[in-house]
């Protein structure tokens, strides 16, 4: 079963002028109508939170209601940030947690489930159900009970087209893409825990590391 959007989680940090000393105010985000029901209406930490960051960790509070999210990130990717840069941050409705970086529209880090976040340029991040659903025709061929759990992914982007599974890396450019897990089929299944990093901004680290700590997400209330 799917988590409800109570927890869930979209949100959308701008990194002031003044830095990462003070907490920044998520930018406001599309609410739907509300119905009255708690488990669609709320979100996790809130509809516009607080971020504040700690030496290894966003730390967000609720702004109208009583919730706390930590979320542990790598001290290289934290070192990065510059006023300006957008940061995006979001909990899927499979318990994945997904992080990106942007800068002046372009990717300076991805992280965790990454189809759930903005990318900018120059990637894009796919499951390709078209070309599951053909090699799934051709295995069904030889044993038609058999079912595949594996969703590569499709990662495109500045000349690069590559199908991926677990433990793909590789250097593109100034890019360091790491695939620690692809997304799994299943009720409600599992996303993807993939770091894309710009090794000119941000040590490749910072990226990997982050990736593994933000799928282990900690709530409190």
């Amino acid at each position: 079963m799917a988590i409800p959007p109570c927890g869930t989680f979209d949100y959308t940090f701008v990194v002031p002028e003044a830095g990462t000393a003070e907490p920044w105010q998520a930018l406001p985000g599309k609410r739907p109508k509300p119905r009255g029901d708690s488990l669609i209406d709320d979100r996790l930490v809130g509809w516009q939170p607080r971020i504040a960051v700690a030496a290894s960790s966003f730390q967000l509070t609720a702004t109208d209601c009583d919730a706390t999210l930590e979320l542990g990130v790598d001290p290289r990717l934290l070192a990065a940030i510059q006023p300006g840069d957008r940061l995006h941050l979001t909990g899927t409705a499979c318990g994945g947690t997904g992080l990106s970086l942007l800068r002046d529209g372009r990717l300076v880090v991805a992280a965790g489930a990454i189809r759930s976040v903005p990318l900018g340029k120059p990637y894009k991040v796919e499951v390709p159900e078209n070309l599951i659903r053909k090699a799934a025709a051709v295995f069904a061929k030889i044993d038609p009970d058999y079912y595949c759990r594996e969703r590569p992914l499709l990662i495109r982007g500045d000349g690069l087209v590559r199908l991926v599974n677990d433990g793909y890396q590789c250097e593109h450019g100034s890019y360091y893409i790491r695939v620690e897990s692809t997304a799994k089929a299943g009720i409600p299944g599992t996303d993807e825990c993939v770091s894309i990093t710009d090794t000119a901004i941000c040590p490749k680290a910072g990226g990997v590391l982050t990736a593994q700590k933000i799928q282990g997400r900690h709530h409190r209330s």
